[in-house]
């Protein structure tokens, strides 16, 4: 959430700064691309939650690098796919192991502190990215997205991994 936080807050202002005009397709792409996330991911059953969860962190980081070395609309439009897809691919993850193992009547306990999370994380995300930005610049920002994302990532396969059951 912290990355993503990166492109909902300062997209539009990094690509006007570059000159960039129509970034609103950014987002529409964004959304194609999220919605073929989710149904993907579900339609192959032979993706576990493992899997899911190591193909959208990584769909994420690779777009976090191309918006830091992003000069073009194009650039931008294939990072939405990139985006797009990943955080379609997690989200559902995320939450489907968020309330796999608790009781039936707190899940909804569950779903709440993981979207209470998530709402964190994008509060946390844009009041850094915007101190960061104002100090390093745009593209610095989205490099540290995909640092977070690789941070992610080294944090699953410490913690996670060993425990998630498909």
């Amino acid at each position: 959430g912290v990355g993503l936080s990166s492109v909902f807050t300062f997209l539009v202002p990094y690509a006007v700064s570059l000159g960039i005009k129509n970034i609103g397709l950014f987002f529409t792409v964004y959304a194609f691309a999220n919605f073929i996330g989710i149904k993907l991911t579900e339609m192959l059953q032979f993706f576990s939650a493992q899997r899911t969860l190591i193909l959208g962190i990584v769909a994420n980081a690779i777009a976090y690098v191309i918006l830091g070395f992003a000069v073009s609309l194009n650039q931008f439009l294939i990072a939405a796919i990139f985006v797009g897809f990943g955080f379609g691919a997690l989200m559902p993850t995320l939450q489907s192991i968020a309330v796999k193992d608790a009781q039936i009547d707190r899940r909804g306990a569950a779903t709440a502190t993981f979207f209470s999370s998530m709402d964190l994380s994008f509060t946390v995300g844009a009041i850094s990215f915007g101190i960061i930005s104002s100090l390093f610049g745009m593209s610095f920002v989205y490099f540290m997205a995909a640092s977070l994302s690789g941070l992610t990532l080294m944090t699953y396969f410490t913690l996670l991994h060993p425990h998630i059951k498909d």
